[in-house]
């Protein structure tokens, strides 16, 4: 408070607005809110996964939620999720800030920079998120339900198949792998050439820097998914 009623705020430190906060504390109240949910929505398509299959005649067991490597997943996912987010939070306050006081706005105009900022992270940016990670949970959960199952051999993209589905996507559409084999490593990329909506040929890349990619999502908001392949029942 002290910092932003300064009569020039141009001699203002933003780095210094943010000693108040103790970001790993915030870090690991959001890994300890996600861990929980992780694991019912892993419980929850696992149990669904292996359903499917023994409808489709095979002989399988029951999905076990408690194996250690879900455990380890889904915790470590968690915690690294909590650290991302509030990380990227962090940076979009500094940016904002470092604007406004750079432009000797008053407090009020900061104030409202800081509102606007949480407010995006907590509604839009925060739903993104939450359809992106649940996707990802989903898919995890159905290839390890494959994986415990013994007759699931390897999986196939799938996509919606519509005008809105990516290049990226549209790339993958049927691509088969073993059902343990990731699609991309972390540090790996995807060229595709395509044409755009004007009828332009160019070409895009798209890079796996968070993680690696064992089904969908592919990027934010992909509505792709897997099927599985058997061998024979």
């Amino acid at each position: 408070q002290k910092a932003l009623k300064a009569k020039n705020r141009k001699e203002i430190d933003p780095n210094q607005l943010f000693l108040f906060a103790e970001w790993s504390k915030y870090d690991d109240e959001l890994a300890k809110a996600l861990k929980p949910l992780y694991f019912n929505i892993i419980t929850t398509t696992g149990y669904s996964a292996m359903a499917e299959l023994a409808y489709n005649g095979a002989q399988v067991p029951t999905f076990d939620p408690y194996k250690k490597n879900i455990q380890n997943w889904f915790n470590s996912k968690a915690e690294k999720v909590g650290g991302d987010v509030n990380a990227e939070t962090e940076k979009q306050l500094r940016a904002t800030l470092a604007e406004g006081i750079s432009a000797n706005e008053s407090t009020y105009e900061l104030r409202a920079r800081i509102e606007n900022t949480l407010g995006y992270a907590s509604t839009r940016r925060a739903d993104n998120i939450a359809r992106t990670e649940s996707a990802r949970a989903q898919t995890y959960a159905d290839i390890a339900a494959w994986e415990q199952s013994g007759v699931v051999v390897e999986k196939r993209w799938y996509t919606a198949r519509d005008e809105r589905v990516c290049q990226y996507c549209a790339y993958m559409d049927g691509t088969v792998v073993e059902v343990s084999k990731n699609y991309f490593d972390k540090g790996d990329e995807l060229t595709v050439d395509y044409t755009t909506n004007a009828g332009k040929q160019t070409t895009g890349t798209i890079n796996f820097n968070y993680d690696s990619v064992k089904g969908a999502p592919l990027h934010s908001s992909c509505r792709c998914v897997l099927i599985p392949i058997l061998s024979k029942i």
